[in-house]
């Protein structure tokens, strides 16, 4: 093809390079962590919270004595 105001010929450039595909997959490996993360912490708030009554909890009790080094 050739311009036509000036005869030059015309170049044709690909819609994308690839140092941007490149570009693309390094910033894809940052930002994914990231969503990852968003979406985890909101389905974690999304999540009915069980609520145990105090008395239902289990009470550790230690039976061993516990000697005094001297």
């Amino acid at each position: 093809m050739v311009c036509g105001q000036c005869g030059d010929p015309l170049v044709k450039v690909p819609l994308i390079r690839p140092t941007q595909i490149v570009g693309l997959v390094a910033a894809a490996a940052f930002i994914a962590p990231l969503l990852l993360m968003v979406f985890v912490f909101i389905q974690d708030q999304q999540r009915p919270q069980l609520k145990r009554p105090l008395s239902t909890m289990a009470v550790v009790t230690s039976t061993t004595s516990v000697d005094i080094w001297s």
